[in-house]
């Protein structure tokens, strides 16, 4: 993490990381599975309506299902829209929550 409080990739990824490890423990033990097609871009679109009703959004707030293509293609659409400067990382101190704030 930079001093200003700005989020790099490794600081994402180790939050994503302790969001996988915190989910593991609250797996049932028999699921059915349903097949659901995921999208960036429409999670994309999801991601813009959260922003416009809040402007900063913890990064774990982003995960209301833990399926393996919802957790992938939800990661990928933040760091899709990071890319894109649509939203600025942000984590207040080391190993911290990270929130994501919209670009107006």
């Amino acid at each position: 993490m930079v001093n200003d409080g700005s989020v790099g990739v490794m600081d994402l990824l180790d939050a994503f990381q302790r969001l996988l490890e915190r989910q593991e423990f609250n797996k049932p033990v028999n699921t059915k599975i349903a097949r659901k097609e995921l999208s960036v871009k429409d999670r994309v679109i999801k991601i813009r309506s959260i922003l416009k009703e809040k402007k900063r959004v913890n990064f774990i707030e982003l995960f209301d299902d833990f399926s393996k293509p919802y957790v992938v293609v939800t990661f990928l659409s933040v760091l899709e829209m990071a890319k894109n400067k649509e939203i600025i990382l942000k984590q207040d101190n080391n190993f911290g929550e990270i929130y994501l704030e919209r670009v107006d």
